[in-house]
């Protein structure tokens, strides 16, 4: 199996157990004090590799970070003002553009080039995350598409995903010239840096922070610390390979969220959820072989 395979395969698996620290954190926690304490702890853990990081690069490859940062800052307002506003049987789903922005992006800026084979491999994992995360609509999976242009908040969303796809061909540019640690150290600073001025100036500033760990500190430091760890992985098979190719694969942590959370064991819907499992798992080995 390819090296990058391997990565974006670790990412998935400690993305989808980040994501189950997450959703207890936010049990307790405001959106605003949780992202803010996450993204500080984040920060102090991702100092382990510090001999692995280059603190001083030269200060246009620093501006370019911090402007990405700050367009991943506007593409998460966008996207969490779509999951509040609209159910999540019909965001969900649709979450599946992104890649498809990716692909259009990564092709016409890093002119990346995918076969045919890898094309179709891509679209089998879309279809599969796509089937696999409508379940939450039993009653008509395809919903999510006819109703697209009549979700008043739809275009917040596109936006959103677009942003972020403009985010992850930045990352790929900027991958050729700093290491992964190097990145994900200077995204962090910046983006904590954000989220603390946030706190400061429209809520309970640094009593809001302790209040999250005082309350949530456990499932905060596992979801810091796990998020750490499917980020570098991820930007290590970024670094090796298109990153057309890298983020759909990454899909894989929404089957991996099912499985480990227990979802995929509960007699309801078995079937939609075997099916959906086995598309996307063609869809990797079309990609990887």
């Amino acid at each position: 199996m390819k090296a990058w395979v391997i990565f974006i395969l670790v990412s998935s698996v400690f993305g989808a157990i980040s994501l189950l620290f997450k959703k207890k954190a936010l049990k307790d926690e405001h959106t605003s004090e949780y992202l803010t304490a996450f993204k500080l702890l984040e920060l102090l853990l991702v100092l382990v590799f510090a001999p692995f990081i280059v603190f001083r690069i030269p200060g246009m490859y620093v501006a370019f970070i911090f402007l990405m940062s700050l367009t991943a800052a506007v593409a998460l307002t966008f996207i969490s003002r779509s999951y509040k506003h609209v159910n999540l049987s019909v965001v969900a789903p649709l979450s599946n553009l992104m890649p498809v922005f990716i692909l259009v992006l990564a092709f016409f800026l890093l002119g990346e080039h995918v076969s045919s084979k890898q094309m179709f491999g891509i679209g089998l994992l879309l279809f599969g995350t796509y089937y696999l995360e409508s379940e939450h609509h039993a009653g008509h999976w395809f919903s999510p598409v006819l109703n697209f242009f009549r979700i008043k908040n739809i275009w917040f969303l596109l936006l959103g995903f677009l942003l972020s796809a403009v985010i992850v061909v930045g990352e790929k540019m900027i991958l050729t010239v700093v290491s992964p640690f190097t990145l994900i150290f200077y995204h962090y600073c910046f983006q904590t840096f954000c989220f603390i001025m946030i706190t400061l100036f429209f809520y309970g500033g640094f009593k809001d922070i302790f209040h999250a760990y005082r309350t949530s500190g456990k499932w905060i430091l596992g979801n810091a610390f796990f998020a750490n760890l499917s980020n570098l992985a991820y930007f290590m098979a970024v670094s090796m390979t298109f990153v057309s190719l890298a983020t759909p694969v990454k899909k894989l942590s929404t089957l991996f969220a099912v499985l480990l959370g227990g979802g995929f064991l509960r007699e309801k819907r078995i079937f939609h959820k075997v099916l959906a499992c086995g598309i996307m798992l063609a869809g990797v080995f079309v990609i990887a072989v």
